[in-house]
């Protein structure tokens, strides 16, 4: 089984136990789904842009593994 690990965006308001993750046009709890960064100072760079209203740092950037 091959392992892929990246990092991904979750949604500030969603709970760390059920996370909420960016799809690129919405947040989905499919993390299949989820567009993964290779760096964790792009999804920073791409979650800082998302905005919405929310402060910096509003959504929190996670290392993520799938199988």
């Amino acid at each position: 089984m091959i392992e892929e690990t990246g990092w991904v965006i979750e949604h500030g308001r969603s709970q760390q136990s059920d996370p909420e993750y960016w799809a690129a046009t919405c947040f989905v709890r499919d993390n299949s789904k989820a567009i993964r960064f290779a760096r964790k100072e792009d999804a920073e760079r791409v979650a800082n842009a998302l905005g919405g209203g929310f402060p910096e740092g509003y959504h929190r950037i996670a290392d993520h593994m799938w199988c």
